[in-house]
């Protein structure tokens, strides 16, 4: 929060930007943290730096939006300057040479240009970098997903093993508070410890 001269509560210190609620005197509400204001915003405070070194009296930052322009698609955009609403690819054309201007330095703005250019004679290649961390994420969750499975069937076949038993004739019924619930966050427990599965061997060995 700062004041309008973009001096923020503290002796010798300014904001501007993004960075800064800036008020407005007008509409007694904020300036919206964009470019245009972010950069005279930046001059205002540079001078007002200078002005309190030398000991003259601070600006206040008093700036009128000039329009408001945004892409929203392929070669599509919407446009609002001084009042005026269109939308579309000059609407997209207008917000492409606006930025190209911005942009500082030669070098820079021919860089850019280019891409441009290469970019309507040819189609966009979509591609993804896999780092070695990526990877290993990937890895790590199939880890996981298959010890699930796998937790899963076993926890069935506990289950079949146990209606195997009660089902049979002259054999006790085993109350299901007996059957051992398969933790998921370890391994799977071996079917030879399983109370049910141990009547069943004994049987079977005699």
């Amino acid at each position: 929060m700062v004041n309008e001269f973009l001096n923020v509560p503290v002796p010798g210190l300014w904001a501007a930007g993004d960075c800064a609620a800036v008020p407005d005197r007008n509409t007694r509400t904020f300036y919206p943290p964009t470019a245009q204001h972010g950069v005279r915003e930046g001059l205002t405070a540079a001078k007002n730096i200078e002005d309190a070194i030398i000991g003259r009296p601070p600006t206040p930052f008093v700036f009128k939006t000039l329009g408001q322009l945004a892409t929203i698609g392929h070669r599509t955009g919407v446009v609002m300057v001084f009042g005026i609403k269109f939308s579309g690819i000059f609407a997209w054309w207008l917000w492409r040479t606006v930025y190209l201007l911005k942009l500082p330095g030669l070098a820079k703005k021919l860089q850019v240009a280019m891409g441009w250019s290469l970019d309507l004679l040819f189609g966009r290649e979509i591609e993804q970098l896999i780092t070695l961390r990526d990877i290993e994420t990937l890895s790590d969750l199939l880890s996981r997903s298959r010890l699930r499975e796998k937790n899963e069937r076993n926890a069935a076949l506990v289950l079949d093993d146990h209606e195997d038993v009660t089902s049979t004739p002259g054999w006790p019924v085993t109350p299901p508070s007996i059957a051992r619930p398969v933790p998921r966050d370890q391994g799977p427990l071996p079917l030879a410890k399983q109370p049910n599965v141990r009547r069943v061997l004994v049987k079977r060995l005699h």
